[in-house]
């Protein structure tokens, strides 16, 4: 039988890692897109918890960090965020449009 994939994890060399992207409107505030370290471990039974106690340790952490984004903060990450969307939306369409 097929394991189902474990959230936020990736194995490399055997060896499991938590794996996770910050949300747009946070990148300013961490400096970085993605979060990723070792779980030290190359048992799945140990990554399981791990993986998962980490998991809701940043959806903690994530929720804190937008209670510190001013309103007008907030509100210029969601139209850099809107706008991004638009330019994928729009060469998405220009793409297809042509075949």
């Amino acid at each position: 039988m097929k394991e189902t994939k474990l959230t936020h994890t990736q194995r490399r060399s055997g060896v499991y890692y938590f794996r996770r992207k910050i949300p747009l409107e946070l990148i300013a505030h961490y400096g970085k897109a993605e979060i990723a370290f070792s779980l030290k471990t190359k048992e799945r039974k140990e990554a399981e918890p791990l993986a998962r106690k980490w998991g809701v340790f940043y959806d903690d952490e994530f929720a804190e960090a937008r209670k510190s984004l001013s309103p007008p903060a907030a509100i210029q990450q969601q139209q850099k965020i809107m706008k991004l969307n638009l330019k994928n939306i729009v060469l998405r369409w220009v793409k297809l449009s042509k075949y």
